[in-house]
């Protein structure tokens, strides 16, 4: 058998030592990059949990405050002086804490809607983000044709 000439041999161990290093060097970014890709829709899914809770809270606070005032209303028809009545439902609203409540309900609700809004416009590139926008859409039509239209931008790419 012949003997390999050394300067063959290094060259050929060095091209292979050489592009597989560059090789994995290359593919050290694009990992770290997939890895963390749609970092933000999974930081948007923690702020979304919390901002939901806030949500419904709000929302039964105040749909129980105002189920409470309809009650009373309904039990105290207006009759006579309607300045009278109308001081009188205004106390009421004052006591059950609804106008309180209605502000926390439309803060809270604007939170959420800004939320979705986000939500929507974070695009996601990988399975995992599509799965969390899936998790938070919430039946909002504008984050599912945001799901829609990265599942196209993936297709596209050819990552899925």
């Amino acid at each position: 058998m012949p003997k390999a000439d050394t300067t063959t041999t290094a060259s050929r161990r060095s091209f292979l030592l050489t592009t597989g290093s560059a090789a994995a060097v290359a593919a050290l970014p694009v990992a770290a990059l997939a890895a963390n890709t749609d970092q933000a829709i999974f930081d948007l899914e923690t702020a979304f949990k919390d901002v939901q809770a806030r949500f419904e809270t709000a929302f039964d606070a105040y749909n129980s405050r105002e189920q409470a005032y309809f009650d009373w209303e309904r039990a105290n028809e207006p009759s006579g002086d309607q300045q009278e009545w109308q001081e009188r439902a205004d106390a009421v609203m004052q006591a059950l804490g609804l106008p309180e409540a209605e502000e926390r309900h439309s803060q809270a609700t604007s939170d959420f809607t800004e939320i979705l809004n986000q939500v929507a416009a974070t695009p996601a590139t990988t399975l995992e983000g599509l799965i969390a926008k899936a998790r938070m859409a919430d039946g909002d039509y504008e984050v599912i044709e945001s799901i829609h239209a990265d599942l196209l931008a993936m297709d596209e790419r050819g990552a899925v």
